[in-house]
């Protein structure tokens, strides 16, 4: 009887040693399944980068001619005299903002506009959007400012989200100029009016 007790006994304690000789394994850790040789972890960043571009078209034929009416124009009469626009003003509509814009989730975005240089004392630009054209895929009724040029930022379009205009005239937002001239001063050479897209506050 004590024979049989005592090879119980002893397969008891080498049942026992064996499950204390298990690894364990911990499948909520953040280092598990460690089966020998080292442990390395390589982590992914995927990363999709904040895309604002804008032009002007058309290109690179995107200047507005305020020149003179040549067919009014005679010695000892004011500049910029004309049946329609009348002494010192003109007005254009030539010209179109393209823009493509990806933002990050719920950011939007405006355009800037400022001239890089001062606007001469006597003559005034207002430039504004007069509407939105085809294509694209962008929200065509944002808010939009008339603004009068000058070397300071201003916004003329707010608030907007990501989206892109489609290329080319008739695409985007058309710009119209008014210019105020009524004393004939001329624009300095190299004078430009900037646009930039940025995200909004």
């Amino acid at each position: 009887m004590r024979k049989i007790q005592y090879i119980i006994l002893l397969l008891v304690l080498n049942i026992f040693s064996n499950i204390s000789a298990q690894e364990t394994i911990d499948a909520g850790g953040i280092d598990p399944f460690i089966f020998g040789g080292d442990q390395k972890s390589n982590v992914a960043n995927i990363e999709l980068l904040l895309i604002m571009i804008l032009d002007v078209e058309p290109d690179p034929n995107n200047t507005v001619d305020f020149g003179v009416y040549h067919g009014d124009l005679e010695a000892g009469n004011p500049v910029f005299t004309h049946p329609t626009h009348g002494r010192g003003t003109v007005s254009d509509e030539s010209l179109w903002i393209n823009f493509t814009y990806r933002g990050y989730p719920g950011q939007q975005a405006n355009i800037h506009v400022r001239s890089n240089m001062p606007v001469p004392g006597g003559i005034k630009i207002q430039i504004h959007i007069k509407q939105a054209g085809a294509g694209g895929e962008y929200d065509r009724h944002p808010q939009f400012h008339s603004v009068t040029l000058s070397e300071t930022d201003q916004v003329i379009v707010r608030h907007f989200p990501r989206g892109y205009t489609g290329d080319g005239e008739f695409h985007g937002f058309q710009i119209r100029y008014h210019k105020e001239n009524h004393g004939g001063n001329s624009l300095p050479p190299g004078f430009e009016v900037m646009y930039e897209i940025r995200p909004a506050n």
